[in-house]
């Protein structure tokens, strides 16, 4: 008996193959889609929590600022802090920087929840970005932290000990920590000037009082070219301070040698006057600190070393006086004639004078805390992405790319300052 048996023509096996073939390829391809909207919300998931960490963390740090333990006498184990919160600003680019010092209390709890002992360590944290870059992401900012020990033991260390640096987080867009007490300001540049009841003028003022420095938070006389007036440039003063709790021992020189028929002779005598004319809506004016006078020199321009768009009729004559002493007849001044040059002047000596007035710091300060991140990978078409103006900070950046982005944002209200 005879079977008849047959087999899969050529033909029919193209054809199976060829179905085959697309089924394959469109399974493979539905893999590949959602493999990678799968990886994509790990990416966002993970960008995410990492900023929600990192907000928490600063939140509870920057809290804790200033905070001094007191034991059961009402006594401070390590004494007064000083400086508890230290803000650097970045100006127009990522990150801002912040240094936190603060007592951090561990207590041991016994099976009834009774605290039996207290350990009290004085901890200094600092946050910072610094660029990085890899071969497979590219170029990005990371946030660090590093935390340093400089009391333990109810004692303050002669010699701090300092933490390691850990990374906090990765791909950092932005970090900007601005303390909301501060002069509020619509102006984006970094000096904003004043009028002389205290109101922000327009980059394009021809008149203005004073200026105000966003990142030092300091307010500054501006000088003027009409003599006789209180702020003349061409006016000069002997140091004087009659208060010997501040005069460092050496109350300086009264009269003005150079100029008797002055009616200022020296900076008590200036200092009074412009306190009492309410300059700029504030009586608090005095000379500025080394370090406070060095923020306004421009060591790039040679005669006024100085932005003279802000602070025309600057002085060049002489150095200008400040109030950090170097012996106990001489104090430090600038000299804005010579590149910012730095020396030392006798307190009988004469040399000019720029008034600076702080802004005061309340008792409780509110601080806004804005972090941007962006996803490790790129993903779809460029997108532009602009900082928003509720955003907190000076740092005003677009991005058009295809990475995505989230900005987390919160007030923090720091009670021990």
């Amino acid at each position: 008996m005879r079977h008849n048996k047959k087999a899969f023509t050529l033909v029919e096996m193209l054809v199976a193959l060829a179905v085959s073939a697309v089924i394959i390829s469109a399974t493979y391809a539905s893999f590949e889609l959602i493999q990678k909207q799968y990886k994509k919300n790990i990416d966002v998931a993970q960008l995410h929590s990492s900023g929600r960490a990192v907000m928490q963390i600063l939140e509870r740090e920057i809290r804790m600022a200033g905070y001094e333990f007191r034991d059961d006498k009402g006594l401070m184990t390590y004494g007064k802090i000083a400086g508890p919160l230290v803000i650097t600003d970045s100006g127009n680019k990522c990150c801002d920087e912040v240094t936190i010092i603060f007592d951090e209390v561990t207590d041991t709890v016994n099976a009834q929840g009774v605290v039996t002992s207290s350990t009290v360590d004085r901890i200094k944290t600092r946050f910072w970005t610094e660029a990085h870059s890899s071969t497979k992401r590219g170029s990005r900012f990371r946030l660090y932290k590093r935390r340093t020990i400089l009391g333990t033991n109810n004692a303050v260390l002669a010699k701090a000990i300092v933490g390691s640096k850990e990374v906090m987080a990765d791909y950092i867009e932005d970090l900007q920590i601005v303390d909301l007490n501060a002069l509020v300001t619509t102006n984006k540049n970094d000096y904003v000037k004043i009028d002389n009841s205290g109101a922000e003028l327009a980059n394009s003022a021809t008149q203005w009082s004073c200026v105000y420095d966003k990142d030092s938070g300091l307010i500054w006389e501006v000088k003027t070219n009409i003599s006789g007036k209180l702020n003349y440039h061409h006016d000069y003063y002997t140091w004087y301070d009659s208060n010997p709790k501040t005069n460092g021992g050496d109350s300086g020189r009264k009269d003005n040698w150079f100029k008797p028929s002055q009616t200022l002779q020296n900076s008590e005598d200036f200092l009074k006057a412009i306190k009492t004319s309410s300059l700029c809506g504030h009586v608090g004016w005095r000379l500025p600190e080394l370090e406070e006078l060095r923020t306004i020199v421009d060591s790039s321009k040679r005669s006024p070393s100085i932005d003279t768009s802000f602070f025309p009729h600057s002085p060049v004559a002489q150095a200008v006086f400040t109030a950090t002493e170097v012996l106990k007849n001489q104090v430090w001044g600038i000299e804005f004639g010579k590149n910012g040059r730095e020396g030392a002047n006798a307190k009988s000596n004469v040399a000019h004078i720029r008034a600076v007035y702080k802004i005061p710091v309340a008792s409780s300060e509110l601080f806004g805390i804005t972090l941007t991140l962006r996803t490790k990978e790129k993903y779809g078409k460029n997108r532009q992405v602009k900082k928003k103006d509720y955003h907190a900070g000076n740092f005003i950046f677009i991005k058009n790319d295809p990475y995505q982005r989230d900005t987390f944002s919160t007030t923090v209200l720091v009670r021990n300052l």
